[in-house]
């Protein structure tokens, strides 16, 4: 496969948490004060996140709250080597759906051999996986009032 930009490099999720509740929920991925998150994935390997999750600076639209969340990660194999560092953004996909997406930040994805490309699908596929899950296990279950029949 020739790639010539990383975008086509791009693993996405969808997430059924709106995106102040998917926000609020990747904060909670937060350990501590630590600043960096090791996220086990079920293949073996692992992904650090950086956290908390950053709204993007540049965001044009009407609504603040509907900005897409950013940060730096690096994904890893079993044997601890370093695959590539990736983009990790949460926006917006509809009113009470959120995407989870993985982009690989490299200059020159064009560059990746077979074998290197094979590799960054198999681990971002399980870190977008892991990652969701995450996300929806974190996730604050909504409150619903129960009424009372009244009696008549």
């Amino acid at each position: 496969m020739y790639v010539t930009d990383r975008a086509q490099l791009c693993v996405a999720r969808t997430v059924g948490l709106s995106l102040p509740i998917a926000g609020d929920a990747a904060a909670r991925l937060r350990v501590g004060h630590d600043t960096t998150r090791a996220v086990g994935l079920p293949i073996g390997g692992r992904i650090d996140l950086e956290l908390p999750l950053r709204r993007d600076p540049d965001y044009w639209g009407r609504s603040e709250e509907l900005s897409a969340l950013r940060t730096a990660a690096t994904l890893y194999t079993n044997g601890n080597r370093r695959i590539a560092p990736v983009e990790v953004e949460l926006s917006p996909w509809s009113q009470d759906v959120s995407e989870l997406s993985l982009r690989p930040a490299v200059r020159r994805p064009h560059r990746w051999g077979a074998r290197r490309t094979r590799t960054w699908f198999a681990f971002a596929h399980a870190a977008a996986d892991q990652l969701r899950a995450d996300l929806l296990a974190r996730a604050e279950p909504d409150v619903v009032e129960q009424h009372q029949p009244v009696a008549v």
